[in-house]
């Protein structure tokens, strides 16, 4: 049974500690990325010739709601921009992504379902109600590609396929039609089943690999839950039987899994992912959201106060890529690595340690 409902930020009134944080992060690297950082200045989701593949979306994501909960007129004014310059580009088809037409039968399908979630997101503060009709193009287009098998599900898509729920439940408000069911069984159908690779997580390897792949994990907690509200398949527990793995084999005293940047296991001086820290926040939201058992609250707190924290400078201007439980110094690594796949700065405070993702992403956290 589907008990989701749309909210609109003008629901949500934020005061004290947490506005004063919110504060900090518009004043530090989330608020003024786009004037810093080519890859979002830059970026080929806006007409640039930049990243053409996350960042921007990623950085949106927790942009959006961090400008419309403070009510900055700038940021509100710049999210608007930059909205407004991805719906302008968007295909007569539908299509929305920067991508040629020739190359979207081995396009990644992630970026489709990242930027259909953050045009959600920006529905739920803004109210713009062209918003339902640019993600039922996007969406019916990607149907009409798995469909006709002019495109599949492959890597980052096919272990992320149940981000695409987020945008199908939205519009499922709006539109009542046969092919969006359909769109969320294909996307399960082609997409990867976790509860059958977790045999992988009780021994961590020294090898990068999407199955093990720290973040990828974090978003799929949330898989079950959608699947049993989209398509009203009985929830098995899965989620419990994936988090009982994790904390079993991977756990962390903060209530966050190790992944520097694949499940690395219980040394507390393994790495976490900070894309990890505010993914699985987002699906505990998600869980919370979908199901209204108060415990996904309790570890959202857990990981909220504990692991987001640690991971970010007090101005919000600089984070780690990988935070660890025990971290005695910010050095790099003089002789061999001690992460599996992460290289010897990835725990180091900066702009861009280890790998860009984690500079987007994390604005989502304290905002959502």
């Amino acid at each position: 049974m589907r008990i989701w409902k749309y909210y609109t930020v003008d629901h949500i009134n934020i005061n004290g500690w947490l506005k004063r944080q919110l504060k900090i992060q518009a004043n530090g690297l989330s608020g003024n990325l786009d004037k810093v950082w080519n890859d979002i200045k830059h970026s080929a989701w806006i007409g640039g010739n930049g990243e053409s593949f996350e960042r921007l979306p990623y950085w949106l994501d927790g942009f959006i709601p961090l400008a419309y909960l403070l009510n900055d007129k700038n940021m509100i004014s710049r999210v608007k921009k930059y909205i407004n310059h991805i719906i302008s580009l968007q295909d007569t088809d539908g299509w929305i992504c920067p991508c040629k037409k020739e190359e979207r039968k081995n396009y990644d399908s992630w970026p489709i379902f990242l930027i259909c979630k953050v045009l959600t997101v920006y529905f739920h503060c803004s109210k713009d109600y062209r918003i339902p009709k640019v993600i039922y193009l996007a969406l019916k287009n990607l149907y009409n590609l798995l469909i006709s098998g002019d495109m599949n599900l492959f890597d980052w898509g096919k272990y992320r396929w149940f981000e695409g729920y987020v945008s199908i439940e939205f519009l499922l408000e709006f539109y009542d039609e046969k092919w969006i069911f359909d769109l969320a069984k294909i996307l399960k159908e082609q997409g990867v089943d976790y509860k059958n690779i977790i045999d992988l997580w009780v021994n961590p390897k020294n090898e990068w690999r999407l199955d093990t792949h720290i973040v990828n994990i974090c978003m799929a907690l949330k898989a079950q839950a959608y699947t049993s509200s989209i398509l009203n398949i009985k929830n098995d527990n899965e989620t419990e039987l994936l988090l009982d793995y994790l904390n079993k084999y991977n756990g962390t005293p903060v209530g966050l899994f190790t992944g520097d940047e694949c499940l690395s296991g219980l040394s507390p001086i393994q790495g976490s992912e900070l894309c990890s820290v505010v993914e699985l926040m987002y699906s505990y939201e998600s869980l919370f959201a979908l199901t209204g058992n108060n415990k996904w609250i309790d570890l959202l707190e857990v990981v909220s106060f504990n692991a987001l924290p640690a991971t970010l400078s007090d101005d919000m201007w600089s984070h780690q890529y990988v935070q660890m439980s025990n971290q005695i110094a910010c050095q790099k690594f003089k002789d061999k690595v001690i992460f599996r796949t992460n290289n010897e700065e990835a725990h180091l405070f900066g702009l861009e340690p280890n790998y860009g993702c984690c500079t987007a992403n994390f604005s989502q956290g304290w905002p959502k």
